[in-house]
């Protein structure tokens, strides 16, 4: 028995495409999102072809990027904004803490 073929789609493209620019795994994804690996795996494979809007959010927020650049209606030249940045973990250092 063959497995399961799912249509690709162009929503599943663009996050193997952003989530491997950044050199993680689907686990990584889904940590940072805050999502299973399987709705991620889902999302890519096209086996979830119509996510939730939480599930799209929950992603966009994951990689770093607005929820437009992710769903493919954002075009930085018609931005004044900066393209949004990675995802970056901030350790408070002492500079940071402030005397009593």
């Amino acid at each position: 028995m063959t497995p399961r073929r799912y249509p690709e789609t162009a929503l599943g493209k663009k996050l193997v495409q952003l989530r491997e620019k950044r050199h993680w795994t689907q686990c990584d994804l889904a940590d940072y999102s805050r999502l299973s690996r399987g709705a991620v795996q889902g999302v890519e494979q096209g086996r979830i072809a119509n996510p939730y809007l939480s599930t799209l959010t929950a992603l966009s927020q994951g990689l770093g990027i607005g929820l437009a650049e992710l769903v493919g209606t954002y075009d930085p030249r018609l931005s004044s904004a900066p393209p949004p940045s990675s995802p970056t973990r901030q350790v408070p250092t002492l500079f940071d803490l402030e005397a009593p």
